[in-house]
């Protein structure tokens, strides 16, 4: 009330000028307020000094002073002004609603401001609309100020997010980078321990060999005996194999009764009390006078002087070994 009768200071009016843009429901409360104020001037309700200044900002016209005497006609032109101002506005909200961009903000801004100056005469002077033509303008690059700062945060904001895209897919590169050097690291952790197991192996065959050869080099002679099938050891036949305590392997020469009927065979070396004492698969074939021979090579370090019997067994394909000979034979010292 205090505003539409003039009773404020310039700074107060500029303050609530201000809420009118930013706050509808204030300049509808306005309104309301005016129109409880013209109430209450025609019912004469006013004290006298505020009576004054109602009628010298809204009875200016010579009509409106004629018709301070009757309320209900008052009261109803009130309504028909503020009727037309809400027309008038609602109209100009229609249009501006149309329009886009800085133009209808614009456009919007004016319909209000001519709303403000249709409620309050004293606000259409040149100072006034000087006051608000800079503010308008101030508002408008306030407002372009804001728009062009938010689009650059966008811009930044859409190339921070490009950025750490990239930063991300380049650490998943980095990272299975990382991985395969690992897995090629554990790869030559590999190879390096098999190559010094080879180096080892390699090492320990020929430390064997050279023992080997150092005891094949001390070693006594290789002494050949051939063994007769059919005999028995109850036929008192045996053949009596006189060995020196230095002998280093027997070789046996087994005469086949059947030669060249099997494919493969194996010798089987046990003593007369059925003991295991030394086998031999494949064994070599020797041409002879008598007929064909199977050469058995035997550690004379594992026959002391005692019987042994060989038994021979020999392998078709696809076939089972069967038995084929029957050896006897007896080692004494020599």
């Amino acid at each position: 009330m205090r505003y539409l009768l003039g009773e404020l200071t310039d700074a107060e009016r500029t303050r609530i000028e201000l809420l009118f843009f930013s706050d509808e429901g204030y300049y509808e409360h306005l309104l309301a307020v005016e129109d409880e104020l013209r109430y209450d001037f025609a019912q004469g309700r006013l004290a006298p000094a505020r009576r004054e200044r109602f009628a010298r900002r809204f009875l200016r016209a010579g009509q409106d002073r004629g018709d301070i005497g009757f309320p209900a006609a008052l009261l109803s032109r009130l309504a028909a002004r503020k009727a037309d101002a809400v027309r008038s506005t609602d109209e100009a909200t229609f249009r501006d609603s149309e329009e886009q961009g800085a133009e209808g903000n614009w456009a919007r801004l004016r319909a209000r401001l001519r709303a403000i100056v249709a409620a309050n005469p004293m606000l259409g002077g040149t100072r006034f609309r000087l006051a608000f033509a800079a503010t308008a303008i101030i508002l408008v690059a306030v407002f372009a100020a804001v728009i062009q700062r938010t689009i650059a945060y966008h811009r930044q904001l859409n190339q921070m997010r490009q950025e750490l895209a990239s930063d991300r897919a380049l650490s998943g590169q980095i990272e299975a980078g990382n991985e395969r050097v690992e897995a090629l690291t554990e790869e030559v952790d590999r190879e390096r321990s098999r190559r010094i197991e080879l180096e080892n192996e390699v090492a320990r065959q020929n430390e064997r060999i050279e023992h080997m050869g150092q005891k094949t080099a001390r070693a006594g002679p290789i002494l050949s005996f051939v063994l007769e099938p059919g005999l028995t050891r109850d036929s008192g036949s045996i053949k009596r194999l006189p060995v020196p305590s230095n002998t280093e392997s027997l070789r046996l020469q087994m005469r086949l009764s059947r030669p060249g009927e099997y494919r493969s065979y194996k010798a089987t070396v046990r003593t007369a009390e059925g003991k295991f004492v030394w086998s031999q698969g494949r064994i070599g074939r020797a041409g002879s006078r008598s007929g064909q021979e199977l050469a058995l090579t035997l550690p004379a370090s594992l026959a002391p002087p005692g019987d042994y019997e060989v038994e021979l067994t020999g392998s078709r394909p696809g076939a089972q070994a069967e038995p084929v000979e029957t050896y006897y034979f007896t080692i004494v010292k020599k």
